[in-house]
């Protein structure tokens, strides 16, 4: 019974390889059609070459055997036709091996960049719940490490199996003429080795699998010591030792196991090999004393023993290819598993494309986050007015930054609707809605571009306008750092390129602020949008923003009450429920909770 389980397990295996492998050579074939076919048509030449080399060198011993023994009238015509053949066998297998290795490094390039282009796209189209599920973190952190070889080297090695495939079957043909024995001693003798591969292949994967907490926390540690905005604290906490005696424990915790993985794998495959060796010495021995028995020529004999050792080593190189496939098989399903997730919110290509102005009503909104049982808006209710200057102020925590993150529809409600314009926001054609949206989130990325390329990420579907462009640098506030630049706007934002330049954490903000005004949309959103610049610079940013900002809707989220003051409108939102709503003067004449937080914030500023 347990046999039987074994076997059903290793045909479910091969089943699923075979699955894998039609998948992988689909996409193998479409980076390089061209180059993919040359490569195979190579390698089932260089697979059938040797074969002919050696019959044909077969026919060429016995030729001068036979002629030196004067049994035969020497030839000339055919002893020049057999070494014509002979070598122009010969120059074509050195001339394919030449072609492909053109085309392996060819197609390894060009497949290296459709997967990793295909595999980022995947990435970046998912939705957020995805990338808070503990489980899919495994699986995407799996695939990141290894998306860029694993995959890679098991699409490539399959043309390498269709070589040893072709090799071993006109092997096999010739070998069969000694007899069946043969071919089935030489295949049992060469299945060991394969087994054993598969089996070290499927514990290592497992490993990668139960110890993946271990694996993230070493490449989590190992950035934090190579990057330059944590080695500020790591010097002046002294804690580098500290950090590289963590790296090292966990590359040993994790490592050890697959060392010891390793050991069980070398001990078993030197057993296979002494059973290959004493196999492959009882068929020369048998075919010697045929030889010795007059049973077959000298060419005859030279022949058979090469193909018996070329059959031995075609298995060798077939199943060794196979098992090591078996362990890439693995993550190659690791990533059809992240290409095969379906987008939970729809882009809607067909749905209601709305013009600007914006009506934006929550209706009976609740909503939870994903693997989460707290609501943090419960029975939501928000009429915001078109082309109004508009603030949402709480504490944190209060439901600010999810009413926007359910605006973008980077989720969808639990219950209720949103409107845009009296549409179902879940009907509305998403990218169309989205190219409406101008916005700035806290957490801000900082881009290793020129300024002029940070700047123009904002909307990379129009033409440059260098009118906007200066315009928005003036009213973010960064022309006056930009212009100060060693290339101006033209300087890349990093030191690690020639003549970069490093900004302050204000600076960058204010790049951003520009990537946001860039958009030039009807709708814009600012979450936390001066967070790190000083109360000047931001006095002269919203003075601006409200001067180029007319006929035009902001949503504002701060706590910075100088910020907000000027709104047309502000809502103060508590444990996701509006509380007070108003002007600046409004809420403070109510002498509630909005005036209760401005008053402990004025006497912050007056201490």
């Amino acid at each position: 019974m347990g046999i039987m389980k074994k076997v059903k397990s290793y045909l479910t295996r091969l089943k699923t390889y075979w699955y894998y492998s039609t998948k992988m050579a689909v996409l193998f074939y479409r980076s390089n059609p061209k180059i993919c076919l040359g490569m195979l048509i190579g390698v089932i030449i260089v697979a059938l070459t040797p074969l002919l080399w050696s019959y044909l060198l077969r026919l060429i011993i016995d030729f001068i055997i036979e002629v030196s023994q004067k049994k035969i009238i020497f030839d000339p015509n055919y002893f020049g036709r057999l070494l014509f053949f002979f070598f122009i066998i010969e120059l074509l297998g050195r001339i394919t091996w030449r072609l492909i290795d053109y085309f392996d490094r060819i197609i390894y390039l060009d497949f290296g960049r459709f997967l990793t282009i295909k595999t980022n796209e995947k990435f970046a189209s998912l939705d957020f719940e995805y990338w808070e599920d503990p489980e899919l973190n495994n699986l995407f952190n799996k695939v990141r490490e290894s998306y860029t070889w694993r995959p890679i080297n098991f699409a490539h090695r399959q043309l390498w199996l269709v070589q040893g495939l072709v090799s071993v079957i006109s092997n096999t043909l010739v070998v069969i003429g000694l007899g069946p024995i043969y071919f089935l001693l030489i295949f049992f003798s060469s299945l060991p080795e394969f087994l054993v591969g598969v089996k070290f292949s499927r514990n290592v994967w497992s490993i990668h699998g139960a110890k993946g907490p271990i694996r993230r926390d070493f490449w989590n540690t190992s950035s934090y010591l190579g990057s330059h905005e944590y080695l500020p604290e790591i010097h002046i906490l002294g804690i580098q030792k500290a950090l590289l005696q963590r790296l090292d424990r966990l590359y040993n915790k994790f490592f050890n196991y697959q060392k010891i993985e390793i050991k069980k794998m070398s001990k078993n495959r030197i057993l296979t090999a002494i059973f290959s060796f004493a196999v492959y010495l009882l068929i020369t021995s048998l075919i010697l004393f045929k030889a010795l028995a007059g049973l077959m020529t000298i060419g005859t004999l030279s022949f058979y023993i090469s193909r018996v050792s070329a059959l031995s080593g075609s298995f060798k190189d077939l199943f060794h290819n196979l098992s090591q496939n078996f362990e890439d098989l693995l993550y190659v399903e690791d990533l059809f598993k992240v290409f095969n997730l379906k987008r939970k919110i729809g882009k809607n290509p067909k749905g209601v494309k709305v013009k600007a102005p914006f009506t934006i009503e929550f209706k009976n909104v609740w909503f939870k986050y994903p693997n989460s049982k707290k609501y943090v808006l419960k029975d939501f209710n928000l009429t915001l007015e078109p082309n109004k200057k508009i603030a949402l102020i709480g504490e944190n925590g209060a439901g600010k930054t999810t009413l926007v993150r359910l605006l973008v529809r980077f989720y969808d409600v639990t219950r209720g609707k949103i409107f845009i314009n009296g549409h179902d926001l879940a009907k509305i054609n998403l990218d169309h809605w989205r190219a409406n949206l101008g916005a700035l989130f806290q957490d801000f990325n900082r881009y290793a571009y020129s300024v002029q390329e940070n700047i123009r990420l904002g909307n990379v579907n129009q033409p440059f306008e260098k009118e906007l462009f200066d315009k928005v640098l003036t009213k973010s506030g960064a022309k006056s750092f930009v212009d100060k630049l060693p290339k101006k706007d033209k300087t890349i934002l990093s030191k690690q390129f020639k003549d970069g330049s490093e900004l302050s954490t204000g600076e960058w903000q204010k790049i951003a602020l520009s990537r946001a005004f860039f958009r030039n949309a009807p709708l814009l959103i600012l979450d936390e949008p001066t967070s790190a610049i000083d109360a000047k610079s931001e006095y002269d940013i919203f003075q601006q923003i409200h001067k180029f900002e007319k006929g035009k809707g902001v949503i504002m989220i701060s706590h910075r009450f100088s910020t907000v003051r000027g709104a047309d409108q502000i809502y103060v939102i508590d444990k996701g429920k509006i509380t007070e709503k108003g002007t600046h003067r409004q809420l403070l004449d109510k002498k509630g909770h909005y005036a209760e937080l401005f008053s402990l914030q004025a006497k912050g500023y007056e201490g």
